[in-house]
C-alpha cells in the first residue's frame, strides 16, 4: 500500500516491490507482519526517513528489524513498545 499525504508519502510494503534504479523517498515506511521483504532489500527501493514496526511482528522479527535499523542508523517507531503513532500533517515539512 502507498498513502500519499500533500505533506507525507507512506509505504506499507506487504507485497514485494522491485528496485527501479532511482530509491523512492518515503516519509515512514510501515512494517507489518505481513512485510515479505527484508530491511536489506526495502533500504535499496526507499529513501526512508523513519520506519515505523507495527504491533503484530512476532518477537524474534522485531528484534531483527530493531537490531537492522541501529546498525543502519534509521529511526524508527515501535507502536508495541510505545503505543498508537499519532503524525500531526500541520507540523511537517513538505517532501520533495
Amino acid at each position: 500500500d502507498f498513502i500519499s499525504f500533500e505533506k507525507m508519502k507512506i509505504v506499507k510494503p506487504e507485497k514485494k516491490f522491485y528496485k527501479t534504479g532511482n530509491k523512492l523517498k518515503v516519509d515512514k515506511l510501515w512494517i507489518t507482519n505481513k512485510t515479505k521483504q527484508s530491511l536489506t532489500e526495502l533500504s535499496e527501493i526507499f529513501d526512508v526517513k523513519e520506519v515505523i514496526l507495527g504491533s503484530g511482528i512476532n518477537g524474534y522479527y522485531l528484534k531483527k528489524y530493531k537490531r537492522e535499523l541501529e546498525n543502519q542508523n534509521i529511526p524508527f517507531y515501535d507502536i508495541s513498545e510505545n503505543g498508537c503513532l499519532i503524525i500531526d500533517l500541520n507540523k511537517i515539512k513538505t517532501t520533495d
